[in-house]
């Protein structure tokens, strides 16, 4: 593989790298692209349509993106627009590299090999399996005495890709073995490194050792200003804030999350933190606060084509009960993920499943939502999402078998994480159905602290309506009438000031059934 020398400054683009010295200069990805696509052109003029097509595949974006993209390359190789000594541009027409440039052969590269770069590009064009593969394989085949460093931003991107819940034992080896390696002056990626590490514990169900990442990532991260990983810092400790109780403390974690990746200029880091500052919000019922983070995340979505903003903007649609813009809107969004299968729930599942509920159509991916949960979303929360399906669409002896295992040993397995709510939603459907009054106590201690307030999946953005609905479900299973009766008036109430047509209309039901009794 060949890498591209000027003055002191690599461009290695089979690593996805531009370096100066031993340290990697810190570029936004489309900046990386947009100079390895003009020194690999040898000094032949590429059209703007060309460059376009070559950041934005598929996305229609403005030439005043592509003109920040050409200035922060130029000030990542000591240029700008006055000089155009390396980058020019020829009005019109389209961009040249125009700085004289030694060409090396680097016979360590690993021809065959995936790269960083090419990882990126999977990941980007929607093929999520592929790139997650890629990346472990990389870290696999990189000799972690000859080149840690490589092996650990590997890993980050094969962390960053797992599904959600799984936990690779192979990854946790690896990357213990390559944070020994990395030496004292690699403190960011080893921050960013330890940052991942906390959040696979984390779902490991490991509290104690992923607090101890945490801390180690958070003060590197802060010795080396590395505003990145301190963002990611940030939302592990948003997901860790476990109950309503902690609410407050959770929103200042997803808030500071965001400043820290505006500040290092992450958009992808910044729109993940600005879906849990939407999500957070949708539980108080702060719809305004909602529909602002979804205009911020609008902004950022034209450059970064991620689905965080469509999930968000789903999240009111189906919320307000409009359908057919929901389904637009999700069906879109999985086009960009043609491997299908377990990725798409990774990363659609839940507002998917809510619209095909809200639709009476759940047959439709009830094969695909057994494939997920077989595949490895083995989580209580998708357990019990796969039982109330079962449930509404007729496989009744199926459904109860899963809430059986659910059930077992006091529903031992049923974590107060962060998307205990939504379990414990699904279950509460699932305990009246079955007619289940052995199991009400329970259930309603667990959802209680969440009264008053919606209940969000904080990863999946879809809403399921009031926590007091729910409840008061539960209390009319268990005969208590009249408390149900005050229970239910609140949740319409709620719904009437959210404007939530579909949960008003649920509420408005259970109401309507508990008078005929």
């Amino acid at each position: 593989m060949r890498t591209f020398w000027l003055r002191d400054i690599e461009i290695d683009p089979s690593r996805g790298e531009i370096r100066r010295g031993e340290q990697v200069v810190p570029a936004e990805t489309k900046v990386r692209r947009l100079v390895f696509l003009l020194v690999e052109a040898d000094g032949r003029l590429v059209s703007h349509d060309d460059v376009l097509a070559a950041l934005w595949p598929g996305v229609r974006v403005s030439r005043d993106a592509l003109y920040r993209i050409v200035k922060e390359a130029r000030a990542v190789l000591g240029d700008d627009g006055r000089r155009q000594a390396v980058i020019r541009t020829l009005p019109g027409q389209g961009l040249r590299w125009v700085a004289p440039v030694e060409v090396r052969e680097d016979a360590h590269s690993g021809i065959g090999r995936p790269t960083l770069e090419a990882i990126e590009d999977l990941y980007t064009s929607g093929r999520i399996a592929e790139a997650r593969s890629q990346a472990l394989q990389l870290a696999r085949l990189t000799p972690v005495a000859e080149n840690a460093p490589q092996r650990a931003r590997a890993l980050v991107w094969a962390s960053d890709l797992m599904l959600h819940g799984r936990v690779d034992r192979e990854w946790l080896t690896l990357t213990n073995e390559t944070l020994e390696a990395l030496e004292a002056g690699d403190a960011p990626l080893r921050a960013a490194l330890l940052s991942r590490q906390a959040y696979q514990l984390y779902w490991s169900r490991n509290p104690g050792k992923s607090r101890a990442a945490i801390r180690a990532a958070r003060a590197l991260a802060e010795k080396a200003g590395a505003v990145e990983v301190l963002a990611w810092v940030e939302l592990i400790e948003h997901m860790q804030c476990e109950g309503p109780e902690r609410a407050e403390e959770r929103r200042r974690h997803a808030e500071r999350a965001v400043e820290h990746a505006r500040r290092g200029g992450v958009a992808q880091t910044e729109l993940w933190a600005r879906e849990q500052v939407a999500h957070d919000a949708m539980e108080a019922a702060d719809l305004a606060a909602v529909e602002s983070e979804a205009d911020a995340i609008g902004l950022l979505a034209e450059e970064h084509s991620l689905v965080w903003s469509a999930r968000v903007r789903t999240l009111l649609l189906l919320h307000r009960g409009d359908l057919p813009a929901a389904e637009r809107a999700i069906l879109r969004e999985i086009a960009r993920f043609p491997e299908g299968g377990q990725h798409v729930f990774q990363y659609l599942g839940g507002p998917l499943l809510w619209l095909r509920h809200e639709q009476g159509r759940l047959a439709e991916i009830l094969p695909l939502l057994r494939q997920f949960v077989a595949a490895g979303g083995e989580l209580p929360v998708w357990r019990a999402a796969l039982a109330r399906a079962e449930l509404e669409t007729g496989a009744l002896a199926e459904a109860r078998a899963e809430y059986e295992g659910l059930a077992a040993g006091g529903f031992r397995d049923i974590d107060g994480d962060f998307v205990s709510a939504v379990t414990l939603a699904h279950l509460a459907e699932l305990c009246c159905a079955f007619g289940d009054a052995a199991r009400v106590g329970w259930i309603e201690d667990h959802l209680a602290p969440f009264s008053g307030r919606l209940i969000v999946s904080p990863r999946a953005s879809f809403c399921m309506g009031p926590t007091d609905l729910l409840l008061g479900r539960l209390a009319a299973q268990a005969g208590r009438l009249d408390e149900a009766r005050s229970l239910l008036e609140r949740a319409l109430a709620l719904c009437q000031r959210v404007e939530s047509r579909p949960a008003e209309e649920r509420t408005t039901k259970a109401l309507a059934t508990l008078e005929d009794r």
